[in-house]
């Protein structure tokens, strides 16, 4: 991975973090709070321009897991296919 695209994923963990922890830590526990870490997880990758991601929250125990799958960002290179050649015609 390239070092532009590792800092943006550390940012958005960093955010992502934040803003799910400011969401529903010390608060009491509601059965609503897994459709709020989803929308606050969709509001912080929304404004970094990433729609396609795959978010799922569970409530395990007194807690959350929250898991995140990132769609790849931009097209990515397969191949690169040379072709040498002359455009001269007196080869």
């Amino acid at each position: 991975m390239n070092p532009k695209a590792q800092a943006l994923i550390n940012t958005i963990q960093e955010e992502l973090q934040v803003a799910l922890e400011d969401a529903v830590v010390g608060k009491t526990l509601r059965s609503y709070m897994t459709g709020q870490l989803k929308r606050t997880a969709q509001a912080v990758l929304i404004r970094h321009r990433i729609r396609q991601s795959q978010i799922d929250v569970q409530q395990q125990g007194n807690g959350f897991l929250v898991s995140i799958l990132l769609p790849p960002q931009g097209p990515i290179v397969r191949a690169v296919r040379l072709r040498f050649g002359s455009t001269d015609p007196m080869f």
